[in-house]
């Protein structure tokens, strides 16, 4: 590699460019987490993630079988997993109007997936497929959400209480 200064800087260049990424990805994460606006009202109907009674009427009504939500990314993010059973249904849930958060009724704290320059952290546009897993990431700036902590998803009118961070 000394013959080959060359190689060395391009090394030096690319571990620059990530740490740099990183780095905006961060930040983006943690402003718009803390720059969340006053929740609105919740809808009337909510389904708790404990109730098998419940998970099985998301399926009927909104055509998804939830998957998991867990930390990831060293604990800075939250990855909200679902599978699309119905596309006619779920097509709602995957609309860009529909802007999902995830809140802490107890603090009353609420995150939202990261606005990066790609966009938001989030799959699916209007085009959802059945059988296919869909992901939504959200930020969790300061590592506020804990794994083990119970907290309520948002999306339009799917409220799902109680569900357990793994």
């Amino acid at each position: 590699l000394k013959n080959r200064p060359g190689v060395i800087t391009n090394l030096a260049k690319s571990y620059l460019l990530l740490l740099l990424l990183g780095f905006v990805l961060f930040n983006s994460a943690v402003l718009s987490a803390n720059a969340t606006a006053p929740q609105p009202a919740l809808p009337e109907i909510r389904y708790s993630a404990e109730n098998v009674e419940h998970l099985k009427s998301i399926v009927d009504k909104f055509g998804v079988e939830i998957k998991s939500l867990r930390l990831t990314a060293v604990g800075y993010m939250l990855d909200f997993r679902h599978k699309v059973v119905d596309a006619k249904k779920a097509a709602y849930l995957h609309s860009y109007k529909i802007k999902p958060y995830v809140w802490d009724p107890n603090d009353n704290v609420s995150v939202v997936p990261p606005s990066t320059k790609v966009g938001t952290l989030r799959q699916g546009k209007d085009n959802a497929r059945e059988g296919n897993i869909y992901t939504t990431m959200f930020a969790n700036p300061g590592r506020r959400f804990k794994r083990g902590d119970k907290v309520t998803l948002v999306i339009g009118d799917l409220v799902i209480e109680d569900m357990k961070i793994e």
